[in-house]
């Protein structure tokens, strides 16, 4: 089987990245020349594309409430680079008024962090609990901090 058969066989179940359909047909033993050709042909018919794929995924991360630095870390390591993350980032901010502003991810993290506490009486632990979790998510420590304070406060 051809490497460009053995890439469509590996789309069909959900959409991939340049960098993972590439590994993909290497660990098939696929040749590096034909990888090269394959990939161009995918990306022709737009069977891969990493900023399509990026747009996605920031999409889906937004809604699970995944932190800006999480979905870029999550992004790198699947081989979408920092211009089509960020070339993502203002396409939806400018289709569906997604933002990963700093007001809208402090929202989104105390949305998260009140519904932690929500019921709960607040000691270290809790507080630790909620910076760790929003952390996980993929926050900046200083909207984390922020958000901690204004839990304690209330």
């Amino acid at each position: 089987m051809d490497g460009f058969n053995i890439a469509v066989k590996y789309l069909r179940g959900k959409s991939h990245t340049v960098k993972e359909v590439k590994e993909h047909l290497l660990s098939k033993e696929i040749d590096e020349s034909d990888v090269k050709e394959t990939i161009k042909k995918l990306s022709e018919l737009s069977y891969v594309d990493d900023l399509k794929y990026a747009v996605n995924y920031v999409r889906e991360g937004y809604y699970k409430g995944k932190g800006k630095n999480r979905i870029c870390l999550e992004l790198y390591s699947k081989g979408v680079g920092k211009i089509d993350f960020n070339k993502a980032l203002a396409l939806l901010y400018k289709e569906e008024s997604i933002s990963f502003e700093y007001k809208e991810e402090f929202e989104r993290g105390e949305k998260l962090a009140k519904a932690m506490i929500e019921g709960k009486e607040i000691d270290k632990r809790l507080l630790s609990k909620v910076a760790r979790k929003l952390e996980a998510q993929g926050y900046d420590q200083d909207i984390i901090y922020n958000i901690l304070g204004q839990v304690m406060d209330s």
